[in-house]
């Protein structure tokens, strides 16, 4: 099975035991930065933060 598609099954069945969907993509959000921790990768991550958060304004002006 493809990773993400197993994210995604996980992230459903969290919501269908009742989180939000927005608790799961913090909570998402937050094991992504445990990650860049780490691993010690961390040096990168606001940048990278910066990038997608233009790219998410840019779609919605």
């Amino acid at each position: 099975m493809d990773t993400s598609q197993c994210f995604i099954d996980s992230y459903a069945t969290l919501t269908r035991h009742g989180f939000t969907p927005e608790d799961v993509a913090r909570s998402m959000l937050a094991a992504a930065v445990n990650f860049y921790q780490i691993f010690e990768i961390h040096q990168g991550l606001p940048e990278t933060l910066r990038m997608l958060a233009d790219s998410l304004e840019d779609r919605h002006n």
